[in-house]
């Protein structure tokens, strides 16, 4: 038994199972937990997900699982668990890239995270001047990176996530990882429309390189940066690899930058 352990790293190991690990009583104060580059499947990660959800490793705030065989039920048993939120409600750093999640994985997450999450302004009305808060006794309330790159995830996907956000999703989100994927101008569009309303005020990162994001999509994202009392917070922002024009890459890296000398 190891009572006191914080860290546990099994990263590149062939592991496929995970019951040992989700069964044990032993591991009440693990916070991080590095699975990446295994053989996790879907039933592996189902039942994993099933103890987690009962009350395994209450004290977990890091779970990087990248590089794994995860797919879209995989992580829709993920999702149910924090649907049913029983998980650590602390989970501050979560790593799926590389995990062939698609835009149905991706849409059940969403849907997951938004269900049990909901707006409250912060001044009784539906919009104010420093945007809309989110309530705190929802899922994954204190998430602070998700990682989602080279997970073909497309328009619909990023359609999906975009609708959670604006039902108060990942109130704490400061870093978003969405790189080498197939989101197209639609999703951009989608997301830019919620974080033009104040959504995700932390947010300090947001990677979008090598996807098909076209002048539409950068526009719309620019107009949202360079919003009053949105996106505060944003200093670095990956576009590279994209089908924009350079005019539109300039005028979204420009209004990085502007926001970055008035903070």
């Amino acid at each position: 038994a190891l009572p006191n352990l914080e860290e546990l790293h099994c990263s590149d190991n062939a592991i496929g199972s995970l019951a040992s690990l989700a069964n044990s009583g032993s591991l009440s104060r693990l916070r991080e937990l590095w699975l990446d580059s295994n053989k996790i499947c879907a039933d592996s990660l189902t039942a994993f997900s099933n103890q987690l959800a009962v009350g395994a490793l209450p004290s977990l705030e890091d779970l990087y699982l990248s590089n794994n065989c995860i797919g879209c039920r995989g992580l829709s048993a993920l999702s149910s668990a924090f649907q049913r939120a029983l998980l650590p409600r602390s989970l501050l750093q979560l790593d799926l890239a590389c995990c062939g999640i698609g835009d149905s994985g991706l849409s059940a997450f969403a849907t997951a995270i938004a269900a049990s999450s909901h707006s409250v302004p912060s001044n009784g009305s539906s919009a104010t001047s420093k945007g809309p808060m989110a309530s705190c006794d929802g899922t994954l309330t204190e998430l602070e990176y998700l990682g989602l790159s080279r997970n073909l995830i497309g328009g619909a996907g990023l359609a999906s996530l975009a609708t959670a956000v604006t039902l108060g999703a990942l109130p704490a989100l400061e870093q978003l990882e969405l790189g080498s994927n197939r989101i197209t101008d639609a999703g951009v569009r989608a997301l830019a429309c919620a974080l033009s309303a104040g959504w995700w005020p932390h947010l300090e990162t947001l990677l979008l390189y090598r996807n098909m994001i076209g002048d539409d999509g950068l526009e719309a994202l620019t107009d949202a940066i360079n919003g009053t009392g949105c996106l505060k917070s944003l200093c670095f922002l990956a576009l590279d690899f994209n089908p924009a024009s350079p005019a539109a890459h300039t005028s979204a890296t420009a209004a990085v930058n502007s926001r970055k000398r008035c903070a």
